[in-house]
């Protein structure tokens, strides 16, 4: 749910990110901190790069229905193999 307290929303955005993403990694687990840090990179990336299409389907005098479909980045397709790859060779100059 969506309130008008932004500051409190991003906060709720960022402590459900973290415990999402961070359940997806095996072989390093990620300090709350790290992940809080790319969290708020993925904030400003999307922030930067995300799309927002919505239509008003109702527009009545004590209510309104508005279809969202936003465009974000799509961690489910980050190939984590390709960057930690990459993250190593840089790392082995």
């Amino acid at each position: 749910m969506i309130t008008n307290d932004v500051k409190a929303d991003r906060e709720e955005f960022i402590k459900k990110f973290i415990e999402s993403f961070g359940k997806g990694f095996y072989n390093y687990k990620p300090s709350d901190s790290e992940l809080r840090t790319f969290a708020e990179a993925y904030i400003k990336a999307n922030a930067k790069r995300a799309k927002v299409d919505y239509k008003v389907k109702t527009y009545l005098p004590d209510y309104a229905v508005v279809h969202v479909r936003p465009e974000t980045i799509d961690l489910d397709n980050l190939n984590v193999y390709e960057l930690s790859r990459k993250f190593y060779d840089e790392k082995q100059r």
